[in-house]
């Protein structure tokens, strides 16, 4: 087979494996108030007669569900167990997690490995098996995003404005979209790229505050920056218009998995700056709060936290501190202080 052929053979798998991850990743959104409820069996005692979860609202007194004013993201003593495990309870990855996060907020999960951080975030983006689920339930404000931890599983088209509209007009040829003209697909791209730091001038690291023909020169850019070849991007470009390519389609619910685990500390910095300012720039355009988009984001790095709105640690599948960045990061101080005098006391012994 010829060169040329197998590029082009790697290239339309590339492009099936992405759309299967469309189908299991990306949501329609039909409704302004749409969730998804993702639950597992109960106890007979939390059954209704029907054999089906009975999960509890809290209302108003006008008898509004508050809970959908409230939180983007709803997790009540939820059980995963993989079937490769024991029987045993204690061998679940996730042992009866509970976390309300607040719409619009930038909410942190951090853990050691195999601490069931990531299974919570597949959870919620509906990738665990049915049968996986044991008991409790989960409800994500829909639609939902899920972005990867390697941008390289995601981001596959030629150029930066190919990938963020791939989902975009997939989503339209299978009618699952107002149709949008090319017009209007184009400003939206440059409208979510923008928003992920992407159409900025300083992608080529110039300074164009004292050029006489600033806007011209912008303009040039942006189209220089839209028609990007992917292939020259940095691991951290590349995550941000992974990002974006989520963004573009209105989600409310971001789910975000480790993303810095392979990036340098600028692009770290630039792709955690990219979805604050997502978060603050879409949530300050929504006047309806049910409308705010919620990112959760899972990470290793310690040094992210004090950029998270609330954040949750986690350990043995267990939420074992919940709180502000000051309040999880005192908890993980003091662990990490106890294991070490754990290990003193070992040697010594």
């Amino acid at each position: 087979m010829s060169t040329t052929c197998s590029r082009s053979h790697r290239f339309a798998l590339s492009l099936s494996v992405r759309a299967v991850r469309y189908r299991r990743l990306r949501c329609s959104g039909a409704s302004s108030d749409r969730s998804l409820v993702i639950k597992g069996r109960q106890s007979r005692q939390n059954q209704t007669s029907n054999g089906k979860l009975n999960i509890l609202r809290a209302t108003n007194e006008e008898g509004e569900d508050t809970n959908n004013n409230i939180y983007g993201v709803d997790v009540e003593d939820l059980v995963v167990k993989y079937a490769s495990t024991s029987d045993d309870d204690s061998a679940a990855a996730l042992r009866g997690i509970t976390l309300k996060i607040p719409r619009g907020a930038l909410f942190m999960i951090l853990g050691p490995n195999g601490s069931g951080k990531s299974t919570l975030l597949r959870t919620l983006a509906g990738l665990t098996k049915k049968e996986e689920i044991k008991s409790g339930f989960a409800k994500v404000n829909e639609p939902r995003a899920f972005v990867f931890q390697n941008p390289d599983h995601q981001v596959i088209m030629p150029t930066v404005a190919h990938d963020v509209a791939f989902g975009l007009r997939r989503k339209q040829r299978r009618g699952r979209e107002t149709w949008l003209s090319n017009e209007e697909i184009e400003e939206k791209v440059r409208k979510t790229l923008r928003m992920v730091n992407m159409l900025k001038t300083d992608l080529d690291e110039e300074d164009d505050d004292n050029d006489e023909d600033e806007d011209e020169d912008s303009n040039k850019k942006y189209e220089s920056a839209l028609n990007r070849q992917v292939s020259t991007l940095s691991g951290g470009q590349k995550q941000r218009v992974a990002i974006a390519g989520a963004l573009v389609e209105d989600p409310r619910t971001l789910l975000l998995d480790e993303l810095t685990t392979f990036l340098d500390e600028a692009d770290q910095r630039s792709v955690l700056k990219a979805v604050k300012n997502v978060l603050k720039t879409s949530n300050d355009q929504r006047k309806d709060p049910r409308d705010k988009v919620t990112a959760v984001w899972v990470t290793h790095r310690l040094e992210e936290l004090k950029e998270a709105d609330l954040a949750a640690y986690i350990e043995d599948g267990q939420v074992v501190a919940f709180g502000g960045p000051e309040d999880v990061q005192k908890c993980i101080s003091e662990k990490q202080a106890n294991r070490r005098r754990m290990r003193r006391a070992n040697r010594s012994g």
